[in-house]
């Protein structure tokens, strides 16, 4: 309309009310579109401040169209290493198995040899029971009576006899029993004579439970003197070393047995060619009893010097040797010389009466 005007200033064909119609026309559809603009907008701007998202977005949209084109291209290669996972798998699987397999078997292994141990130093006393997994006494499951039942010396064996069977649990193949190293801490402690000998007999054939042939390799630790004179006269070491004034030393020099030097102890108070010590009366239990397992193995020591007329005369010799040879208490002052005498007397003269060659 303006326009008209513009070029007819004259012109006055004018329609206002259509125009008016028009622009209200306009004016509502421009309402009615503005919500929809105004929410394409508010997406716009909100883009544009979560830019960092919309990249990730778009990252991934890239990397899942490379994956899908490496998949195309590399189809072979996927397909072998579904084939090689699945080997794997199965591998571990196996292992598995033959690992529970061995488990059993090593625990066969070490309930076979714990077996064969007992039986070797208690014939039927003592067994184990594999189901409790615990030591038997005849019939009897030992599962919280032990203290009561096994004295100091039992316990001793049935702990070696544990510690040389729990060394198959320790192993892995066949090749590590070449490599077993077996350090043995004074294993006859609190132990009965008879059994010392069992004790170094299975040391001696150690090989034997272990079939390693030629590998047996062990440190005996011990301040025992007879059983270290066993372990050299029955050449089951040989390699000797004494612990002096804190410092290993080799030790060449052969040992006289204990024995020899008690009974030369006696002799000598006995010939008053030396004073009595406090060690006299041990000296005097030492032979004693060693004479006892030689004559009467199934005696004790009471019952041997009461069935000697020689020893039994003599009627402090028993309780003098029990009582001063465990390191009790004193209260009295230290007994007479001359009683330690008269009874190394006793002691020498029954040697030479029965065994004067």
């Amino acid at each position: 309309m303006l326009n008209k005007k513009e070029k007819d200033i004259s012109n006055v064909d004018f329609e206002p009310n259509n125009c008016i119609n028009l622009i209200e026309q306009f004016i509502a559809a421009l309402k009615n579109d503005m919500p929809a603009q105004i929410l394409e907008i508010n997406k716009l701007n909100q883009a544009k401040n979560n830019s960092g998202n919309e990249k990730l977005k778009l990252n991934r949209k890239l990397c899942n169209a490379r994956k899908d084109k490496i998949i195309i291209c590399e189809k072979n290669e996927l397909d072998r290493f579904d084939k090689l996972k699945k080997a794997i798998t199965d591998k571990k699987e196996s292992i598995t198995k033959k690992e529970e397999k061995n488990k059993t078997s090593k625990k066969r292994k070490v309930v076979d040899m714990l077996e064969s141990l007992l039986e070797f130093f208690f014939d039927n006393k003592y067994s184990f029971d594999e189901n409790n997994f615990c030591l038997k006494y005849k019939d009897i499951s030992l599962l919280t009576k032990t203290d009561s039942v096994l004295s100091e010396g039992e316990k001793g064996i049935i702990a070696f006899c544990y510690y040389l069977s729990m060394t198959y649990s320790l192993v892995k193949n066949e090749e590590d029993l070449k490599n077993i190293f077996f350090i043995i801490d004074d294993p006859i402690s609190s132990m009965d004579f008879n059994h010392v000998y069992k004790i170094a007999q299975i040391i001696r054939n150690i090989n034997d439970y272990f079939d390693k042939r030629g590998y047996d390799r062990f440190i005996i630790l011990t301040h025992n003197l007879e059983f270290m004179n066993i372990l050299i006269r029955n050449k089951i070491i040989n390699q000797r070393y004494i612990l002096v004034n804190h410092q290993i030393k080799r030790w060449d020099r052969n040992l006289a047995l204990p024995y020899e030097s008690h009974l030369k102890n006696i002799v000598q108070v006995a010939n008053r060619e030396i004073e009595p010590s406090y060690t006299i009366p041990n000296s005097i239990r030492h032979v004693l009893e060693t004479i006892c397992r030689f004559e009467s193995p199934n005696k004790n020591i009471k019952e041997f010097i009461e069935s000697k007329p020689e020893l039994k005369e003599s009627q402090y010799i028993y309780s003098l040797m029990q009582d001063l040879s465990h390191g009790g208490f004193r209260f009295e002052p230290p007994l007479e010389s001359e009683t330690l005498v008269k009874s190394c007397c006793v002691v020498r003269d029954y040697i030479n009466k029965y065994y004067k060659d």
